[in-house]
């Protein structure tokens, strides 16, 4: 118990699942009759809690004078409002939605009720909603921007006790059909990590549409796809708009579509942003790619060059048709040397037609 409190706080909860490791309301009463009856042992256990806790206090001491530190400053628990529900369900971090196999041990909580166990559900269920209402009345519920809810992760314990006990307790065919789903998590989890690694899930900002827009994509194409930031539009000003009309592109080829200068563009030296729009539908097949480069016309130096896939552009649900956009953002070029600004078409593995394509400078306000 001294390690668990010196390493995370928080975890002294832990204490609050012993009543279910003891099996029984006798046996855990017996626990502590023993405990009183030997206070020496009792006294000596909570020395040795406190001893290993003095060694952060005694750091704490030595590098700033104070005993206690609370070192999450402007960080605090909320227990007014605890996020219960998102914790657990949320597309955006929920324990059961990025780790379906604490769900399905869930399945142990129905085995020990028809097996009459009802201790050890009781005391089960308690230590799961104290622990659940603590972890979710944290101020930021979804402990920052990790892949699922890593504020569990001290307690897949707690999951997978009664989950060994019903495996060895029902019959060989449920238990072959259970270790069977289970098994299905597996490559979820593996191809969500590697989602989350490459900017195909968002670290911190899911929700229902954006998990089922990539769920399982791993292509290349649908990295950044729901990354794109939102703009509040009445902050910026257009400077200028070019309609560059319809546009055909053939499959596995290379095409400059637009060729801006800068001087042709007013307070180019304030502009942020170059805002593309495209009319098409979005095939969530095609992996062409948008390409922006700026570049200055007398040595070819590169100020800005970044490539986006197609679907990238997509404002709504890719396979539909719609008026697509991305916002190329660029700290502002403040020298007045004039410049090149290049949009091609890098085509993938079909035709492209698209429709209406725009672009547009914007400038802050």
């Amino acid at each position: 118990m001294g390690l668990i409190i010196i390493l995370r706080q928080i975890n002294v909860l832990t204490i609050l699942f012993v009543p279910f490791i003891a099996g029984s309301l006798i046996s855990l009463k017996d626990g502590f009759i023993h405990l009183l009856r030997n206070p020496k042992k009792l006294l000596i256990g909570i020395f040795l809690i406190f001893g290993l806790f003095f060694i952060q206090c005694l750091l704490w001491y030595l590098q700033t004078g104070k005993f206690l530190i609370y070192s999450y400053q402007g960080e605090s628990f909320n227990f007014l409002d605890p996020q219960i529900f998102n914790i657990l369900f949320s597309y955006k971090k929920g324990l059961f939605v990025y780790t379906p196999i604490l769900f399905i041990s869930l399945l142990s909580l129905i085995w020990l009720t028809y097996k009459r166990q009802y201790y050890l559900v009781f005391t089960w269920i308690s230590f799961f909603i104290i622990l659940t209402y603590v972890l979710s009345s944290w101020h930021s519920w979804f402990y920052g921007c990790s892949y699922g809810l890593r504020a569990y992760i001290d307690y897949y314990t707690v999951f997978f006790i009664p989950f060994a006990l019903m495996l060895g307790g029902i019959m060989k065919g449920m238990k072959i059909v259970i270790i069977l789903l289970s098994f299905l998590t597996i490559p979820l989890n593996i191809i969500q990590t590697y989602q989350y690694k490459e900017y195909i899930l968002h670290w911190i900002d899911m929700d229902k549409e954006k998990y089922w827009k990539v769920f399982l994509k791993t292509e290349d194409r649908y990295k950044g796809l729901v990354w794109k930031k939102n703009y509040n539009y009445n902050n910026y000003h257009t400077v200028k708009e070019f309609l560059i009309g319809d546009i055909n592109t053939s499959k596995n080829a290379h095409n400059v579509i637009y060729n801006g200068n800068s001087r042709d563009i007013p307070d180019f030296e304030y502009v942020s942003i170059i805002q593309v729009l495209i009319d098409n539908e979005y095939d969530n097949e095609n992996n062409s790619k948008i390409i922006l480069s700026i570049n200055d016309t007398s040595s070819h130096h590169n100020y800005y060059w970044v490539d986006r896939s197609f679907i990238c552009f997509s404002e709504k649900q890719l396979n539909e048709w719609q008026t697509g956009l991305y916002n190329f953002e660029f700290r502002r070029i403040i020298d007045l040397k004039e410049k090149i600004i290049t949009l091609e078409v890098k085509s993938g593995n079909q035709n492209n037609n698209f429709k209406n394509v725009r672009i547009k400078y914007l400038k802050h306000k």
